[in-house]
């Protein structure tokens, strides 16, 4: 009796370098065209919550300083300025606003007010998640 021993069938060794490429190739372009959201301002900190659901950061947020400076992706502006970039007619998108903590409140409501009376109706202040107890 003779044994039959079957070869296995030869399979050819996948080359990688292809798949290589093409994954370098997406991470420059989501490097690319990707968002990178602008740090915060030096020298403003933000108020704190324990309570909120934590949301993606954004590099469109206007910024208020602890003397009522606002800044918008890394420059100083005027609250004009800011209601040129927030047009009013974009009612799907919030104004998104980090104000410092100790900002005066009576500066805070005037800006709050100035974006109300052009027409905004969805604004949102956005505060960092703090730590827990």
């Amino acid at each position: 009796m003779k044994l039959k021993i079957r070869k296995k069938p030869s399979v050819l060794s996948e080359n990688t370098i292809p798949l290589i490429n093409v994954v370098f190739l997406m991470l420059i372009f989501f490097l690319i065209a990707g968002t990178i959201a602008s740090p915060v301002s030096d020298g403003l900190i933000p108020a704190e919550t324990r309570s909120l659901p934590p949301v993606p950061a954004k590099s469109d947020v206007v910024q208020i300083d602890k003397n009522g400076d606002i800044h918008y992706l890394g420059r100083e502006v005027t609250i004009e300025d800011v209601l040129e970039i927030y047009p009013p007619n974009l009612k799907s998108e919030p104004v998104k606003i980090i104000a410092d903590r100790v900002l005066a409140a009576d500066r805070l409501i005037e800006i709050l007010e100035r974006f109300r009376t052009a027409g905004h109706e969805d604004i949102r202040l956005i505060a960092i998640k703090g730590a827990e107890e």
